[in-house]
């Protein structure tokens, strides 16, 4: 996704969606945030900062509460996995 246009980075998406996908699940890399995350080790994301909107960091400082852009039963069903597999 990096140095490429957004048109270019949705597209994938757009077509599996077009084709009937209902879901879509990301990985990515997020070493390096807690030394309890060692390399290979799952992490569920919950939320993220919006670093596209001026200033985001200001709202998250004073407490702002808004609704998590993930499914909460998608993450509900992967945890109860990832329990399930021991990890």
């Amino acid at each position: 996704y990096e140095c490429q246009s957004w048109r270019t980075v949705a597209a994938p998406i757009q077509t599996a969606q077009f084709l009937g996908a209902r879901a879509l699940l990301l990985t990515n890399a997020a070493g390096g945030i807690h030394d309890a995350l060692i390399p290979g080790r799952l992490m569920l994301v919950r939320d993220h900062i919006e670093w596209n909107r001026p200033y985001c960091w200001q709202g998250v400082m004073r407490g702002e509460v808004r609704p998590s852009p993930y499914s909460p039963r998608l993450r509900q069903l992967f945890y109860d996995a990832g329990l399930t597999l021991g990890l």
